[in-house]
């Protein structure tokens, strides 16, 4: 890769706003591209930081054109450090995202908002991305241009009758070239967005243009002449080296533009012309011409612009002297005699020039290099451009690019739609060929291009012709664009060679004027060497044959410039000959003068012929027309007797299937209502029941707490009864202890009062004794009692137990029961309603075949005679009959099985409880069960 090859990724990072003030810390900003980072000087953390500095990666284009197609971006960070603080700090203030994709030649600046950033309202940088095409040798030392003065010295110079003003840099040591530029204001195109709110209609617009500190010229115009500026332009000269002039175009601020509105200024901006010293070399081919966009920045408000195109042609000042100079030795030279247009024979010499001075390859010419600019340039002749042994003949090469197809199903989530681009230098122009607009990108079928179809003209040698298109193939580069909108990203998809030298050993065919070649072929699109489409293709060569040129004068003075040493130019003798005085007395004038009145009376005689052969298919056609038409009457007039036939049958058959429809109503109104009944009394049984149980428990808690309280009575009884036993049994003790006392001491005269004591006190000790048995005889009694009422008492709750087990059963049976119910009318008006839809359906048929005898012998009995009453209220009443009733609404339905399960559900639950002990005959649950079953044995006899 060659330096010339090279250019610079810059990010631009200009001020800021919305930051914090802290006098303490300083702000960076740091990004990386392919690992290599560049960081921005300290600047104060001010609210609005000024950073304006640029950040610059040198790179190829080829590792830019990977950058793109892998999507890489840039990420500027801007940190916040703090060296007063202990330890140092540095914090992330945020991040801003670049997209590489998004970077031209043209510098565009922006407010980007801060990402992942605390601080409210969020920061914003005002910051740019561009590419740089400048290549490395010119950037040596470019860091110290705008640091070096420049020398600047005015002159003025007399061009095309007017005073010229001039611009000459550096010293006098080296020779010097002077370049014309002039410049054109061509639009503004936004420029209501720097209009202040004052502005009246009648407002005057200025623009000022500065030039190296030097005021240049002003543009006056009104607001609604803004987008049509092109008709004041302003010349002026430069002299110097080319590599000074191209220093000096590449310094910061040399040209200012400022906008007045009423002598108000409403925007400025500076900038300089790298891209027109780019393109000024010693191999430069001039004029050049070239748009250039500044962008006008309010002083206002920061983030309000408009763009401002200015034009500037820039030509070779002392080429141009010398061409003037020769164009007058010319001049006096002998005239030829030329019949064709000039400009048009030099065009075609011209194209022919620049395929014979391509020195270089198709391949080296065809990376994406999408030309920001637009630039015209006139083409130089070379010395042996007019040799005489050189027989030049005019081509026309058509290239027609038809369809492409995907080897590969390109990815679902996204419609790619992807379009053809190819230069060719060799035919004589460098402006991509596009085939917009894109097409689908599908393996599953072929996409045909919209404008695949171009044509080159041009005039050359055979033989060179050949060699070179042998040598040189044509390069196709397929671009694919998503389907998320027309601003989609673009991607390449791989390229395509179509070798044009292949259409040669073709067959000729001789056509009027020339002979063609033709050839199609298929070519594979190819991405790192693996297909990934193929391309249908079409070429032509036409060959006109010799090609004649008559501008021998212009050309040969083009030769003089370039130091050719030619002795004297030719004279071409007239051999034109002399046309008749009188055109009319010519053979060739009266034979296309009978050629053209027999023409004529063709003509007449041809549509009188079909004149009248239209007047008579007219007429067979209104006689056609006529008899179909009364035919189609009379088919008419027929049908419509039988639809109204069909629609009186139809209309009685609707009306009686309405009237079962309103009977069937009735009934489901009467099956309602017996519902509700059965529902309100089974209410009412589950409350006699429920109050039934509460009363009977009620009763046995009554009698177990009367038996508890009476318990604790004898309790306490028994206990009085067994102390007083045992203080009787201590006094007895005490008694045999003093009659043996008195017995050893003798017998007193009171033995006999002790013993009669004694008596009385085994007496009383024998009556509580007897007393204490009759009490432990009733605590045993009391004890059964309460185990018997405690048995009572469980027997009672299994009972309710029982009963509640009962009485969900009995409720799931009713529920069943209802659901039965529910699902048979449901079915029964299913089944009506699919009577009707047949109906219905059979009817329409009916009516469209037109057939009234299947409408006559139907099976059903809705299908009748509608004029037969009586036939249908028969009908009508069989299908009422038919109609089932659930077993829980009407209980006299016969041999129904389900009383017999019933009956026998009840007699086991009556036997079960009566066995259980806890319900007698007399009770008014096993009342209920007997009454239910008497009855559900009255309903199964009546029904045998």
């Amino acid at each position: 890769m060659t330096q010339g090859r090279r250019c610079l990724v810059v990010v631009s990072v200009i001020s800021g706003r919305n930051f914090v003030d802290k006098p303490e810390a300083i702000v960076i900003a740091e990004a990386k591209l392919d690992r290599e980072l560049l960081a921005t000087d300290p600047v104060p953390h001010s609210s609005t930081p000024h950073f304006e500095q640029e950040l610059a990666w040198e790179v190829d284009h080829a590792n830019l054109r990977q950058y793109r197609l892998q999507r890489t971006s840039i990420k500027l960070q801007i940190f916040a450090i703090n060296y007063n603080a202990s330890p140092c700090s540095r914090n992330l203030l945020g991040y801003i995202i670049l997209d590489v994709r998004s970077a031209t030649e043209r510098k565009t600046f922006k407010w980007f908002q801060v990402l992942n950033s605390k601080l409210r309202p969020c920061p914003e940088v005002y910051c740019g991305l561009y590419i740089d095409p400048c290549s490395s040798s010119s950037l040596v030392g470019s860091g110290d241009l705008n640091a070096t003065p420049l020398e600047v010295e005015r002159f003025v110079e007399n061009f095309g009758n007017q005073l010229v003003d001039g611009f000459e840099i550096g010293g006098t040591d080296s020779p010097k070239e002077c370049f014309l530029i002039s410049m054109v204001l061509v639009s503004i195109p936004q420029l209501a967005n720097l209009l202040p709110p004052e502005v009246s209609p009648s407002s005057t617009f200025k623009l000022t243009l500065r030039f190296l500190s030097n005021d240049l010229f002003i543009w006056e115009f009104k607001e609604e002449d803004c987008t049509k500026l092109g008709d004041d332009q302003y010349k002026f000269f430069i002299r110097s080296t080319v590599d000074a002039i191209r220093a000096c175009f590449l310094r910061v601020n040399i040209i200012e533009i400022t906008l007045f509105v009423d002598e108000k200024p409403i925007g400025h901006c500076q900038g300089n012309l790298s891209l027109i010293g780019d393109q000024i070399t010693p191999t430069t081919r001039y004029p050049l011409s070239m748009d250039v966009t500044f962008t006008l920045i309010s002083p206002q408000v920061g983030n309000v612009n408009s763009p401002v195109i200015l034009r500037f042609n820039v030509n070779n000042h002392d080429v141009q002297r010398h061409i003037n100079g020769s164009h007058s030795q010319v001049k006096a030279g002998p005239k030829t005699n030329g019949g064709g247009s000039p400009a048009q024979a030099l065009n075609m010499d011209t194209t022919l020039v620049q395929m014979q001075t391509n020195q270089r390859s198709a391949s080296e010419t065809l990376p994406s290099q999408q030309p920001i600019t637009s630039r015209t340039t006139a083409p130089q002749i070379p010395t042996n451009y007019m040799n005489e042994s050189v027989q030049l003949r005019r081509f026309c090469y058509t290239i027609e690019l038809k369809s492409i197809r995907a080897c590969c199903e390109p990815s679902p989530s996204k419609e790619t739609y992807v379009y053809a681009k190819y230069v060719y230098p060799l035919f004589g122009t460098t402006n991509p060929i596009m085939t917009l607009p894109p097409v689908q990108f599908s393996a599953n079928e072929e996409k045909y291009f919209f404008q695949g179809y171009c044509a080159f003209e041009l005039a050359a040698d055979f033989s060179e012709f050949k060699s070179r298109l042998l040598e040189e193939p044509l390069n196709v580069e397929i671009l694919g664009r998503c389907s998320d909108g027309s601003n989609g990203l673009e991607s390449s998809l791989g390229w395509a060679v179509i070798p044009l030298g292949e259409i040669f050993p073709e067959p000729v065919i001789e056509m009027s004027n020339s002979q063609r070649r033709f050839m199609t072929g298929v070519a594979d699109v190819k991405l790192n060497g693996k297909p990934m489409a193929q391309i249908k293709y079409s070429l032509i060569l036409d060959d006109f044959g010799v090609y004649n040129s008559s501008t021998t004068a212009e050309i040969t003075s083009l030769n003089q410039i370039e130091g050719l040493n030619i002795d004297g130019l030719k004279e071409v003798p007239d051999s034109t000959p002399k046309l008749p005085t009188d055109i009319r007395q010519t053979s060739e004038y009266r034979a296309a003068l009978e050629l053209e009145l027999w023409k004529a009376k063709e003509e007449e005689r041809f549509k009188n012929n079909l004149k009248l052969r239209e007047q008579k298919m007219l007429m067979v056609f209104a006689e056609e027309w006529k008899r179909r038409e009364t035919e189609r009457e009379s088919l008419c007039k027929k049908k419509m007797q039988e639809y109204q036939m069909l629609e009186d049958k139809l209309r009685a058959a609707l009306e009686a299937l309405m009237e079962r429809e309103r009977q069937l109503t009735l009934k489901e109104a009467a099956l309602n209502a017996a519902e509700r009944d059965l529902e309100r009394n089974l209410e009412i049984r589950e409350k006699d029941l429920l109050n039934d149980v509460q009363r009977k428990i009620r009763d046995a808690e009554q009698a177990i707490s009367s038996e508890q309280q009476r318990n604790f009575h004898l309790n306490n009884e028994l206990a009085v009864l067994r102390e007083k036993c045992k203080g009787l049994e201590e006094r007895l003790i005490e008694h045999h202890l003093k009659a043996t006392t008195t017995s050893t001491t003798g017998v007193t005269a009171d033995t006999k009062v002790g013993l009669d004591q004694a008596k009385r006190d085994e007496e009383e000790i024998r009556r509580l004794q007897f007393e204490l048995v009759r009490l432990t005889t009733e605590l045993t009694n009391a004890q059964s009692q309460i185990s018997t009422m405690e048995r009572r008492l469980d027997g009672a709750l299994r009972g309710r137990a029982r009963y509640k087990d009962l009485w969900t059963r009995a409720l799931q049976e009713v529920t069943r029961l209802r659901q039965e119910a529910a699902n048979a009318t449901k079915q029964e008006l299913q089944r009506r309603e699919a009577e009707v839809e047949g109906l219905r359906r059979e009817q329409c048929l009916l009516l469209r075949a037109g057939d009234t005898r299947a409408f006559l012998h139907h099976d059903i009995p809705a299908r009748q005679n509608p004029a037969d009453p009586q036939s249908l209220g028969e009908a009508a009443s069989g299908n009422q009959e038919e109609v089932p009733l659930p077993s829980s609404v009407a209980p006299q339905k016969v041999n129904n099985p389900a009383l017999d399960a019933q009956l026998r559900r009840l007699r086991d639950e009556r036997e079960c409880l009566l066995t259980s002990g806890v319900y007698y005959e007399d009770d008014v649950l096993i009342v209920d069960l007997d009454k239910e079953i008497k009855r559900l044995q009255t309903l199964i006899s009546n029904a045998v």
